[in-house]
């Protein structure tokens, strides 16, 4: 009988197993490192990408706040020209209703009577003068008292100032004319 030795042959079989096996576990690792590697590139350049759709965003988060501050500024410089207006649209009308007032004040005027002092202040009319004769000074408060530019006139104060002459005050609530 003839007897074969295979342990050579079954020691270059197991080295070649042991071979191929770390060669494929070489090569898994190798595999592995380019997934991770391509994966980290990739989310790198995605990140990178990211950062510069950020910074973009951010640039036009600033345009757009300054735009914002200006059109305030504007809206503000709007109101304020707004008001002017309105100002200057109540002191024309102010000054319409003063002329309308002397109007009045001649036709109730008589050549005994003398005004001093007129003031609007507060919405309050006052009129200071003098007279010769209280009932001159009288008729005064009933010609004005129809105003329609005066409410609620009141003969505020009378005095003697010498013979038949006579010192006056009357008020008035001021009514704008609309």
């Amino acid at each position: 009988m003839l007897q074969v030795n295979f342990l050579p042959w079954r020691e270059r079989r197991q080295k070649r197993a042991l071979q191929h096996f770390v060669w494929l576990v070489i090569l898994y690792l190798v595999l592995i490192l380019l997934g991770l590697w391509g994966t980290y590139f990739s989310l790198a350049r995605q990140n990178q990408r990211l950062s510069e759709q950020l910074v973009t965003i951010r640039d036009a988060n600033d345009a757009i706040q300054q735009e914002i501050r200006h059109i305030q500024q504007l809206q503000a410089q709007v109101a304020i020209r707004d008001q002017s207006q309105r100002d200057i649209a109540r002191i024309r009308q102010a000054g319409k209703n003063i002329q309308a007032l002397f109007p009045n004040l001649e036709r109730s005027l008589s050549p005994s009577l003398w005004l001093k002092l007129i003031t609007i202040q507060q919405g309050r009319l006052v009129i200071e003068g003098q007279g010769r004769g209280y009932q001159t000074i009288v008729d005064f408060y009933q010609k004005m008292a129809i105003s329609p530019l005066i409410s609620e006139l009141l003969l505020a104060n009378v005095s003697a100032i010498g013979v038949e002459l006579y010192a006056f005050r009357l008020s008035a609530d001021w009514v704008e004319a609309k």
